[in-house]
């Protein structure tokens, strides 16, 4: 077993590495640069000096926060969420395969490990790896001969300090424990002893978390109020509309989960069953519930349900009786290694067809090797931009004193890029603002004297404003004067100056 999840591992990585091209540059979004911010702040002990649209989360800001403080590299957050996400197959792989033998195992780990969507959030170094290593870890945990369930609590718990809808499977767990143990009260057989009320140690994501808002912020429900901040995008009915199109078109992964769940049931598999409600149905419900109170809902937020869905599906896979190929799974002193060689590659196949598969999506790979320039330009415009900086005396100290009073934006950026470049230029959160090239004009209402600009033509859409910053010599908007520091039409990106023609 050791070999294959060796196996397992490293082709997992190798698909991600890949597709990321981790060494390149440190591809990382918007809410992994933040966790960077968090780290600095609370081990400064100070509070955020501004409003930063990414939920906190915890265990993000702890491994982020303290790889980039030890490297002062991007890079090592990609690898180690790479390291993550090939963890996280191995997982799936062996808990399939304890489940539901050879055959889940294969068709698990190609789920798993070539998922697109699964990818898309590791070629940025989001949360859902790490959350699905505590997940599936508590999995295995409960269902080994003699469960674990205080490790199963501990995984339920980290799990959620990356994505805090774990919660959800914790509190089921909760309600259920609680009912079998008045049910064993009043007379009824005790049917779990009672330490595996150890499983609710997943429910210290709470109070953690709570923890890390307040010194953050001062506001105890700060993450909470982050998640609202945003303008609502979809009513409830169009939340509906949404999984409602994305599972259709999934239809054979469907069919398979809801195969899988009936066998998880029929084996009493209860732990697995709870989690795999929890994760789908309950993910489906919350969603629903946030569009109701007017929160930002991302189609990212339906990954756990996909994750819930392709698990299921595996096991599902093994219920297939296909009379034609008979698709068992033969004892080996029975039938031929061929044979057996053949039923895993016919899982591994069918995975491939009713999965999302990474290196057969063109739009994903395309966007995670433009995000990837994006990165290099900005590597490459991090010096020229800190010299800039460097160049006028006691500039630096001046926008530090500005957090009662003025609060000027220094440098203007593509607003992905803004928690990045406060961490790379040792900014306040204030001193950058995300770039809009459609607001400049000869007014100059938008752009002011002293300000900094870096601009990717990669990054939206080329507006007649934007075509007004690829300047190779310096040239003048209105009263606005700019000055090229680093000009790249090649690669069409540009680092500005603004100055007034004064």
């Amino acid at each position: 077993m050791l070999a294959i999840a060796c196996a397992v591992f490293t082709a997992a990585a190798a698909v991600a590495a890949w597709l990321i091209r981790p060494f390149a540059a440190g591809q990382v979004g918007f809410d992994s640069a933040a966790s960077v911010i968090y780290f600095d702040r609370l081990t400064a002990g100070r509070q955020l000096e501004s409003f930063v649209t990414a939920t906190p989360k915890p265990l993000l800001t702890l491994v982020y926060g303290a790889l980039h403080a030890l490297t002062g590299d991007w890079r090592p957050l990609s690898w180690a969420t790479i390291a993550a996400f090939a963890t996280a197959v191995v997982l799936a792989t062996m808990l399939a395969w304890r489940l539901g033998g050879p055959l889940a195992a294969a068709f698990a780990a190609v789920a798993f490990g070539g998922s697109s969507r699964l990818l898309a959030d590791v070629a940025l170094a989001y949360a859902e790896p790490w959350a699905l290593v505590g997940w599936l870890a508590a999995g295995l945990a409960l269902v080994a001969d003699r469960p674990r369930y205080g490790i199963a609590g501990v995984a339920l718990m980290l799990a959620g300090l990356a994505r805090f809808e774990t919660v959800l499977v914790s509190g089921l767990a909760a309600l259920v424990l609680v009912w079998l143990e008045l049910r064993a009260r009043r007379g009824a057989p005790r049917v779990i002893p009672r330490r595996a009320f150890l499983v609710l140690i997943g429910l210290g994501t709470v109070p953690i978390q709570t923890l890390h808002d307040v010194l953050l912020t001062g506001n105890p429900f700060y993450s909470t109020f982050v998640a609202s901040a945003t303008a609502p995008n979809f009513t409830p009915y169009g939340v509906l509309r949404l999984m409602t199109a994305r599972y259709l078109g999934m239809l054979p992964l469907v069919l398979l989960a809801v195969i899988g769940a009936v066998i998880l049931i029929r084996d009493r598999r209860w732990p697995i069953v709870a989690g795999l409600t929890a994760l789908g149905p309950g993910v489906a419900a919350f969603l629903v519930f946030l569009a109701v109170r007017g929160t930002y809902v991302s189609d990212r937020y339906l990954l756990p349900i996909d994750l819930v869905l392709a698990f299921a599906a595996s096991i599902g896979f093994t219920g297939l009786r296909l009379v034609n190929l008979g698709l068992r799974w033969p004892a080996a002193d029975r039938r031929p290694r061929l044979r057996q060689a053949g039923l895993v590659l016919v899982a591994m196949v069918m995975a491939i067809a009713t999965v999302p598969m990474a290196p057969m999506s063109r739009s994903l790979v395309s966007s995670v090797r433009a995000t990837l320039q994006q990165h290099i330009h900005a590597d490459r415009a991090v010096p020229v931009l800190n010299a800039a900086l460097d160049r006028e005396p006691g500039l630096r100290a001046s926008i530090a004193a500005e957090v009662a009073s003025g609060r000027q934006v220094k440098l203007l950026v593509s607003g992905l890029l803004r928690p990045q470049m406060v961490v790379d230029l040792h900014l306040p959160l204030y001193a950058v603002g995300g770039l809009d090239p459609a607001r400049i004009d000869a007014s100059g209402s938008y752009l002011s004297p002293g300000q900094l600009i870096f601009y990717d033509r990669a990054v939206g859409r080329t507006t007649e404003g934007a075509r007004q910053l690829e300047l190779s010599q310096p040239a003048s908007i209105g009263a606005i004067h700019l000055v090229p520091l680093l000009a790249d039409p090649a690669d069409g990106f540009w680092v500005l100056k603004v100055e007034s023609t004064h």
